[in-house]
């Protein structure tokens, strides 16, 4: 939750359609072809958002499952519009407004986690010890 400076909710609102879905790491709570676990909080979703760089979520569907996607800020307004031929009238919209991007997939394998201020302690640790493994 520290990686956010701004969240807003929207009540009947949706953005984008077909294949603007992302999928958590490692397909975490992943039901059916593109929802995650009804079950999961807030909270939970905020923190695979900040994983996978999305900043919408969305509690929608016939079943109320959570969905994650990715606009740019200035876009997000044009594409709910967009969606008034859809009935979104039990959608529920976050929008996120991160502190600085989750850069932790895109660097390359000489920089180093130890860098990043906000990268938990027990990465940190993994990468120390992978550091120091010899492969022979």
């Amino acid at each position: 939750m520290q990686h956010f400076t701004k969240i807003e909710k929207r009540d009947n609102a949706d953005v984008g359609f077909i294949g603007d879905i992302i999928k958590p790491l490692n397909n975490e709570g992943c039901i059916g072809k593109n929802g995650i676990d009804k079950s999961f909080s807030l909270d939970k979703l905020i923190n695979m958002a900040y994983e996978v760089n999305a900043n919408i979520i969305i509690k929608s569907g016939t079943n109320a499952k959570w969905y994650l996607k990715k606009f740019p800020v200035d876009e997000i307004e044009n594409e709910i519009s967009k969606q008034s031929w859809r009935d979104v009238t039990r959608t529920t919209m976050w929008i996120i407004e991160w502190k600085k991007k989750n850069d932790l997939k895109d660097r390359n394998k000489d920089e180093y986690l130890t860098n990043d201020p906000d990268c938990p302690e027990w990465l940190i640790t993994a990468e120390k010890f992978l550091n120091n493994i010899t492969i022979i």
